[in-house]
Order: C-alpha cells, then sequence, then structure tokens
C-alpha cells in the first residue's frame, strides 16, 4: 500500500471514530482531510454527508450525496443512508 493510500485511509478511520462518538464537525475534517487525497471517493463522501445531516447543514449534505453518484448512478450507500437520516 503506497504511503498516500494509507494516509487516506487514516484520515477514513479518523472520521469514523470521531462519527461514532458524535464529534461529527472533527469527523467532517478527517472526511475533508481523506477527501483531498481521492476527492471522487463514494464511501467517503457518503461518510461526511451523513455528517452534513447530523450537524443539520442538507445542502453539504446533498452536495456530497450527488458528488458520490457522479460515476455511478445507481451506488446504493447514498440511497439508503440519505433515506434512513430522514
Amino acid at each position: 500500500m503506497t504511503d498516500a493510500k494509507s494516509t487516506f485511509f487514516s484520515y477514513v478511520a479518523e472520521g469514523d471514530q470521531f462519527y461514532q462518538k458524535g464529534e461529527f464537525s472533527r469527523a467532517t475534517e478527517s472526511y475533508s482531510t481523506a477527501l483531498a487525497q481521492q476527492p471522487q471517493e463514494k464511501n467517503c463522501l457518503v461518510a461526511r454527508s451523513r455528517c452534513y445531516v447530523k450537524m443539520g447543514d442538507s445542502a453539504k449534505a446533498l452536495q456530497d450525496a450527488e458528488a458520490s453518484l457522479q460515476e455511478d448512478k445507481t451506488f446504493f450507500r447514498v440511497k439508503r443512508t440519505i433515506a434512513s437520516q430522514h
């Protein structure tokens, strides 16, 4: 695994831990750092979108959700995540 790839996954894991603790702002920062390295990574976009939903920022949540569907309009996780948040 390359250093960049392992760093990406480290930031995602960190974001996941913050999310589990209810620290959505910090989780968003970690996911954003990861996305700076891999901007179109679908699962990370969805994870950050979930944080935005929890923080009440539906515009940013929708922006990330739509970005995750750019390559694959049938990406199931986005649909399931958005539906479960409402």
